[in-house]
């Protein structure tokens, strides 16, 4: 989400971010002002899924990304293991999931 860019919430349609205020210090985001686009026409880039305070409970989610830095690592030979994406695994310890998904195996998809 971004000022005058548009997101689709899921279930709910396409939305216009108009506004965000942060703190003045920590410039964490407080608020986000949208605006409904009932009749919008244009494709946003992404849609949102959102999962309300009441409905969540704390998980660990782990986000993946490339392994490699380039496409083909075997270019530098035996040094192959410098092309390693230290970034390749971040993990957010204080997520938010729907608390129906407790319960949930490892390898289950939704």
């Amino acid at each position: 989400m971004a000022p005058n860019k548009l997101v689709g919430l899921k279930y709910a349609g396409i939305f216009k971010v108009t506004k965000v205020t942060t703190d003045p210090n920590s410039g964490e985001v407080k608020e986000v002002f949208c605006e409904y686009l009932e009749d919008c026409k244009e494709k946003p880039k992404a849609f949102l899924n959102w999962v309300s305070v009441k409905e969540s409970v704390n998980c660990e989610v782990r986000l993946y990304d490339l392994l490699f830095t380039e496409y083909d690592p075997n270019k530098r030979g035996d040094e192959w293991l410098s092309a390693l994406n230290k970034n390749s695994l971040t993990i957010v310890k204080n997520a938010k999931m729907n608390k129906n998904l407790l319960g949930s195996k490892i390898l289950d998809r939704f």
